[in-house]
């Protein structure tokens, strides 16, 4: 049962595999995950993309990255840059539709500022540059009141899964007289109703109002940003955490009888359960230690009550088997997220 102390999902959680009687272990070796802020270096150069003549779409802005951190993703305005470089977006490239051009239009003048920023792993952004496009006079707005409403994500969840096997309800919604109208919706990642990253709809009567709706998933993890736009107008954009599998590093271990070692589960999601299998059970010991759950039985619930996507969550592991053990021992880890995404890993007794 979980310790009812435990009051959020961010919680950092250890699995101790130790000995019954082993005497001692040696020290464990852990890394974190996230460095320290303020020594974290990101900067960029925007190599294409600027223009002195009114731009038309689609319009291409590409640059170059350097870093010192994992970056997580680099949004070009409304739009999820794609990597081009060799790892860590070295070199990215992002494609500006005409909505997404409409969307850094500065009020009553005939430009659009293209923010560019990339995110590191951590959730800490680092602005690249900005850019300055002509793009003419704002067309003419025949939808009025235009509203992307917040996003339903399936269970109450605060993510969807990246195996696409589960989809998030997009609503539109305007004023009642624009019943009639076409309006575009448009993904920087994934698709709708299982189609392409954008689509049209018609806007129909619902109560005093105009709406329609879509079906949103996505295969990619990352962030998905969401926009809408009809004629010359648009709405706010609404975001979307798309999560891959739990990841636990390494993925492969083999560790001396006796002696210890720390792995890392981390997901960008939320967990559901744990699942410890091991080939000598009497020979090797599973405990949730911070916070103090004690000791798996095969699977143990990590799920917490706090549904929150707002940080990775973090899961440390320390693996031991008891010096007795035999050599070729295996212990094996699964953790599932709340979507039955499943990652794994494989920890094998080796010689002293």
């Amino acid at each position: 049962m979980l310790d009812p102390r435990r009051t959020s999902a961010r919680c950092l959680v250890l699995v101790t595999l130790s000995a019954l009687s082993a005497p001692s272990c040696v020290a464990s070796t852990e890394e974190s995950p996230c460095g320290d802020p303020s020594a974290i270096s990101v900067d960029g150069t925007i190599t294409r993309g600027a223009s002195e003549v009114i731009v038309s779409s689609p319009h291409n802005i590409e640059g170059t990255l350097r870093s010192d951190v994992l970056i997580d993703r680099v949004m070009v305005g409304g739009v999820l840059a794609e990597n081009k470089g060799a790892g860590n977006y070295a070199s990215w490239s992002a494609s500006l539709e005409r909505q997404d051009l409409e969307g850094g239009r500065t009020p009553g003048e005939g430009v659009s500022e293209i923010e560019v920023v990339a995110w590191d792993y951590c959730g800490n952004p680092h602005e690249i540059g900005t850019v300055v496009l002509p793009v003419g006079d704002a067309p003419g707005v025949s939808v009025t009141g235009l509203e992307l409403l917040p996003i339903e994500l399936p269970g109450g969840e605060c993510y969807l899964p990246a195996d696409g096997q589960a989809a998030a309800i997009v609503k539109v919604a305007a004023d009642a007289r624009s019943a009639g109208s076409s309006v575009k919706l448009h993904a920087s990642q994934g698709s709708f109703s299982g189609t392409a990253p954008t689509l049209e709809l018609t806007l129909a009567r619902d109560g005093d109002r105009a709406a329609a709706l879509a079906y949103f998933a996505s295969t990619a993890p990352g962030t998905a940003l969401l926009s809408v736009s009809a004629g010359g107008a648009s709405a706010a954009p609404r975001s979307v955490l798309v999560s891959g599998p739990p990841q636990i590093t390494p993925s492969a271990k083999t560790i001396p009888l006796g002696t210890s070692y720390l792995a890392t589960v981390r997901t960008r999601g939320n967990l559901d359960y744990c699942v410890v299998e091991a080939s000598q059970p009497d020979r090797s010991q599973a405990a949730i230690v911070e916070p103090a759950l004690g000791i798996i039985d095969r699977v143990m619930s990590v799920k917490s009550d706090a549904v929150d996507c707002s940080a990775a969550e973090v899961l440390r592991v320390e693996v031991r088997f008891a010096p007795e053990a035999l050599v070729g021992a295996e212990v094996v880890l699964r953790c599932v997220d709340t979507f039955g995404q499943e990652g794994t890993a494989t920890f094998t007794a080796g010689e002293t």
